[in-house]
Parts: C-alpha cells; structure tokens; sequence
C-alpha cells in the first residue's frame, strides 16, 4: 500500500507525483506552496496540541533545534475577537 498511488494502487512515479501536486496547486489558486509546507504543518500543530517534544519526535529530529527551524515561522497565536 502506498500513501499516494495512482488509480490502480501503483505508487507514482517521480514525474507523476510532480505533475499530480502541479494541477492540485493549479486547481486551488496556490502557487507559492510547497509540498513539504505539509511536514512544517503537521510539526506546528503537534507542537500546539502536544508541545516540542511530541513535535521533535514527529518529526524524527535529533535536535529541538531542528524542530524549532519549522516551526518557527509558522506559529500563528488565535485570538477571540472583542465583540
């Protein structure tokens, strides 16, 4: 089983993953993004939820350090609007 295969369960080719992600940021106006924006997601969330150290082992790092690199820029506070 393969996280992204194609219609028959075959994983994609390098070229196929390519122009599959190409024409989903086509389809959803995205240009700008990056298929490894993913990771840095999923790490800030988990740090969120979870806190540093969940995020540092999600992400298989050695270092904090490294966890900290992507998620540093991605950190958004939420705040309830006054009224």
């Amino acid at each position: 089983m393969y996280l992204f295969a194609t219609q028959d369960g075959t994983p994609h080719s390098t070229s196929g993953f390519n122009s599959a992600w190409k024409r989903l940021k086509n389809r959803v106006g995205l240009s700008d993004i990056h298929f490894h924006d993913i990771r840095a997601k999923a790490l800030t969330d988990a740090k969120r939820i979870a806190g540093s150290d969940y995020a540092q082992v999600l992400g298989n790092h050695a270092s904090l350090e490294t966890t900290e690199i992507y998620i540093k820029t991605r950190e958004v506070n939420t705040v309830r609007p006054l009224f």
